[in-house]
């Protein structure tokens, strides 16, 4: 559904940048590299389409590089595919994204909130995408951003939290 969104506002001039699992699953399996399996995964998956079609692709972890993207976005200069599987980022400082407060209403837990804890897994399961998109080695927020997170969030009346860890 992402692909037949990012064709509509691209056809509707809007320029569009996709990036997340699929994704990246599918450049991390399948690198650009000529060789026939990746031409045809690249054509089956929808991302060849969708490079055809001027779509952007970026693949991996955006922490310290949105605002390498948003510049060339802004200066009319966007790579064909931004690729940072291989440079995994640093989280101990990262902040951890956060929903739009204004949407809250939305969720099933209102008065709840996510903290997205770590990333990567030590398993060696061949078809897990978190191994393969976000590597082998876990990486963890440090306890600061935690504890900045909450204080922000019981400001807001947050007071109850589900943490993600992909381990």
């Amino acid at each position: 559904r992402a692909s037949d969104l990012a064709l509509d506002f691209q056809a509707r001039g809007i320029q569009v940048i996709i990036g997340g699992f699929h994704v990246s699953g599918v450049l991390k399996q399948f690198p650009e590299d000529d060789s026939t399996m990746s031409l045809r995964a690249h054509r089956e998956l929808g991302l060849e389409r969708l490079m055809d079609l001027g779509v952007t692709l970026f693949a991996g972890e955006a922490e310290g590089r949105m605002l390498k993207l948003l510049q060339d976005f802004q200066q009319g200069r966007l790579e064909r595919v931004y690729n940072y599987l291989a440079d995994k980022p640093n989280l101990v400082q990262e902040p951890a994204p956060e929903p739009i407060w204004s949407l809250r209403h939305h969720f099933a837990f209102p008065q709840s909130s996510t903290i997205d804890a770590c990333r990567g897994c030590p398993y060696n399961c061949d078809f897990c995408t978190i191994r393969n998109v976000q590597g082998p080695k876990i990486r963890a927020r440090g306890v600061q951003v935690f504890c900045d997170m909450i204080r922000r969030n019981w400001k807001r009346g947050i007071n109850a939290y589900f943490f993600t860890s992909d381990n």
